[in-house]
């Protein structure tokens, strides 16, 4: 698979950035406000780390440290997933584009009234995948 530019803070605590070290030593989330979320409905492929089954969901918001998404699948909570989905530009900073996220599930919770679930995905890293990667 090739990857064009993978981003994640320099400081040490892990969070995504875009582009630059985060300014706080101890990391992104020691005592800053949550991340914007934007409502946006995208595809998402994602699967357990370790796994070779693609699975698919929606995003129900977006921010740059995370994801709320709707899916069929039930994923335990801390477990360690990797997702593809198509960035929009406004959570990028740029271009947007295609990206590879590894990450870990913060939230699962059956949606009311419905069988699917909700999951929400906290972004460790991720990388921008040039236009002719294959295999996702």
């Amino acid at each position: 698979m090739a990857i064009a530019t993978r981003f994640a803070c320099s400081a040490g605590c892990g969070m995504p950035t875009i582009g630059t070290p985060c300014s706080e030593p101890r990391g992104c989330r020691s005592g800053q406000p949550r991340e914007r979320r934007l409502k946006f409905a995208i595809p998402v492929t994602f699967r357990s780390e370790g796994s070779r089954e693609w699975l698919t969901g929606r995003t129900l918001n977006l921010s740059r440290s995370g994801l709320l998404l709707e899916a069929e699948q039930f994923l335990g909570v801390d477990s360690r997933v990797e997702f593809v989905l198509d960035m929009p530009v406004e959570i990028a900073g740029q271009n947007g584009g295609r990206v590879l996220c590894q990450g870990r599930v913060a939230r699962a919770v059956k949606d009311k009234g419905s069988e699917a679930w909700l999951l929400a995905f906290a972004i460790i890293e991720y990388e921008f995948l040039r236009e002719n990667a294959v295999g996702i």
